[in-house]
């Protein structure tokens, strides 16, 4: 009985693995199909500091510093926007990129050294 039960502990180790990696948000490059990507702010970056993403797609900014931020567009098309301001970790803020462009991103409190270039393409 014992030996029947390996392959299925074995099936469902490696169907979690492939669920986990699936759900883990990209950090860096050209967001995939899914159209949702995210973007760590630490104390005091964000990471990655350069992301190309496709037109349409959602970038989750993830607060994992200890510091309070926001994230604020200094330049770019469109509207103006900005966060709350906050040190709660966790994802604080999303914004779909709808405009093809690029857009520099701050931090206000910090903003010599959080800066980020988030470019948007078709």
């Amino acid at each position: 009985m014992r030996i029947r039960r390996i392959p299925l502990v074995i099936a469902l180790g490696v169907i979690t693995a492939v669920a986990a990696v699936a759900l883990v948000p990209e950090l860096g490059g050209v967001a995939d199909g899914r159209r949702a990507t995210a973007v760590k702010l630490g104390d005091n970056f964000f990471k990655p500091a350069r992301k190309v993403v496709r037109r349409g797609t959602v970038v989750r900014f993830f607060w994992a510093g200890r510091n309070p931020h926001n994230v604020t567009k200094a330049r770019g098309p469109g509207r103006r926007f900005r966060s709350k301001t906050t040190s709660r970790r966790g994802v604080n803020f999303a914004k779909r990129f709808r405009k093809r462009g690029v857009y520099l991103l701050v931090c206000t409190i910090h903003p010599r050294t959080m800066r980020m270039k988030l470019g948007v393409r078709r």
